[in-house]
């Protein structure tokens, strides 16, 4: 009987200790990661011919791009670049001079996508981004300046030193963002021969054709 009740006793025991032992916290369960917003891309699309009017809003637009980027880069933490999206034949150089310089003066990094085509003075502007994309289909013309002049013959040779220091300038920007070689480039200036995507990524017109 002594023995039956110190079992008893110790089972009791067992029984209180069990119901009477804390019950150890549960551990919490994880939070939900927060899906951090992201900076949408900063777009401008160039489909139209180069004129100073349509320079000036070009200008406008990186120049807000730009402002934009730096706030995205204290909001998010991070730098978007501006994707200039070019399809146009060309038009007025000295226009095209200034964006040239405003690309590559940014502090917001441009890359620039030819959409189909991209000629004369709008190629200019293409190669001066700091990367260059291409459509596999898409082509690129280089030409030597076209003008037409009347007067005396003192302007007329005013106006040839003029376009001669104008195709200098154009000269060294193909130069300056190519790969391309100085007697390449003449024959290429004066050849009227549109370029496609494999032609201009072997002279560093682009630096990656897209869907390849």
């Amino acid at each position: 009987m002594r023995i039956i009740n110190l079992l008893f006793l110790t089972n009791l025991l067992k029984i209180s200790y069990a119901f009477n032992k804390p019950m150890l916290d549960k551990p919490e369960a994880p939070k939900p990661v927060e899906a951090r917003p992201t900076a949408k891309p900063l777009t401008i699309r160039f489909h139209t011919p180069v004129t100073s009017d349509s320079c000036s809003k070009l200008a406008e637009a990186l120049v807000q791009m730009d402002i934009q980027s730096k706030q995205l880069e204290a909001s998010f933490g991070q730098r978007m670049p501006v994707k200039l999206h070019l399809q146009s034949l060309g038009g007025e150089l000295l226009p095209t001079f200034y964006i040239c310089d405003l690309i590559q003066n940014l502090d917001t990094p441009v890359h620039v996508y030819i959409d189909g085509f991209v000629a004369s003075a709008a190629s200019l502007m293409a190669i001066c981004g700091e990367k260059r994309f291409m459509t596999k289909n898409s082509c690129v013309l280089v030409h030597q300046l076209r003008a037409v002049s009347s007067g005396k013959l003192s302007d007329m040779k005013q106006e040839i030193d003029n376009l001669n220091n104008f195709m200098g300038s154009l000269r060294q920007i193909y130069l300056e963002n190519s790969n391309v070689k100085e007697e390449e480039l003449d024959d290429l200036l004066t050849s009227e021969l549109w370029l496609d995507s494999e032609k201009c990524l072997e002279l560093g017109f682009v630096d990656e054709i897209l869907g390849c």
